[in-house]
């Protein structure tokens, strides 16, 4: 005779279903809009900027003289200053400029801050001490100091000035990695990958580093903001690119030289470099708010209940199940 283990109740798949997956970094990074907002902004100046000898309207160093110190115009959207450069299609051109150290910035500090970090925070003792050390060093030199020494000896050369400033911003991206890695290298995965015989390099490249992506990325977008501003800054001074080469930073001088005659100036050029760097820094808080709704759980919205009809019926249902699988019967019960 076979026992039946059929359960007929509404509600009873529902109850046996299993629990939904957690979503994933990207799916609770577009929760947020004003990240995703900052995320497309920033998508599209920059392809703006790298296509700007086909979109902009008109040349880099295109001046239309008959046009000077206009305000905005079906002809020019943003006005031009008082040679007659139109300034829609300069801030275009200048942000290849502007935007290209920039990134070498980034990426220098990166490149250095993230294995510094994470061989210091896996080796630890001596090592760990002596990296600390210098870190801390690193940065306590004045940024702005450094880098009008590096001009003076490099005049106008703005990519040797960011490649400098983005080892003066390496060690916070370092200090970050380590604090990561310290939690990471006491997990129990990180002692069976030792007792298996890989090496501390290989245990860094295949469980190590994946955990790291989400906050290299955060501090990303801070060190990719500060490396813009720094770098206006040095151009506004004229430290840079001289005219009629555009960057968004000499163009906000031009717009300061005038502006008595055309404050309008001012809007188009420092708003955008404020808005470039609003939008890295609101993407760094969307992927931190993701990354610690990973760490802390993603909050559940199921319900458990111990009554009802449906869930008697599971109960009842898995109870059946485990007698046919009994080798006893039921009689047998005191036998077994």
């Amino acid at each position: 005779m076979s026992i039946s283990t059929e359960v007929s109740a509404p509600g009873g798949e529902a109850a046996l279903a299993a629990p939904a997956r957690r979503p994933g970094l990207l799916k609770r990074f577009l929760r947020r809009p004003s990240a995703v907002v900052a995320a497309a902004f920033l998508l599209l100046v920059t392809l703006a900027c790298v296509a700007a000898p086909l979109v902009a309207p008109y040349g880099e160093s295109e001046a239309v003289l008959a046009d000077a110190s206009s305000g905005p115009s079906a002809a020019h959207l943003l006005g031009t200053d008082k040679l007659g450069y139109d300034i829609l299609s300069r801030l275009l051109h200048g942000g290849a400029h502007t935007l290209g150290p920039a990134a070498l910035s980034l990426a220098i500090a990166c490149l250095v801050g993230v294995p510094v970090g994470m061989v210091s925070g896996f080796k630890g003792g001596r090592l760990d001490r002596v990296v600390g050390w210098v870190l801390d060093g690193v940065m306590s030199i004045p940024a702005t100091i450094f880098l009008l020494a590096v001009l003076a000896v490099f005049p106008h050369d703005l990519t040797v000035a960011m490649a400098f400033f983005g080892l003066l911003v390496s060690p916070p991206v370092a200090k970050v990695v380590r604090s990561v890695v310290l939690g990471v290298r006491s997990e129990q995965y990180i002692d069976v990958a030792r007792v298996s015989g890989i090496s501390d390099v290989g245990i860094m490249w295949r469980h190590v580093r994946s955990k790291l992506a989400g906050v290299v990325v955060v501090q990303a977008t801070l060190v990719a903001g500060v490396s813009i501003l720094a770098q206006s800054g040095l151009e506004f001074l004229g430290l840079g690119p001289q005219p009629p080469t555009p960057t968004w930073g000499n163009l906000v001088s031009t717009a300061a030289d005038a502006i008595h005659q055309q404050p309008w100036l001012l809007v188009p050029t420092g708003g955008l470099i404020a808005l470039v760097v609003l939008a890295l820094w609101f993407v760094g808080d969307g992927l931190r708010d993701a990354l610690a709704e990973r760490w802390q759980g993603a909050p559940t919205t199921r319900r458990r209940t111990g009554g009802g009809p449906a869930a008697g019926a599971a109960r009842e249902g898995r109870r059946r199940r485990r007698a046919a699988r009994s080798p006893c019967r039921p009689t047998q019960a005191s036998s077994c």
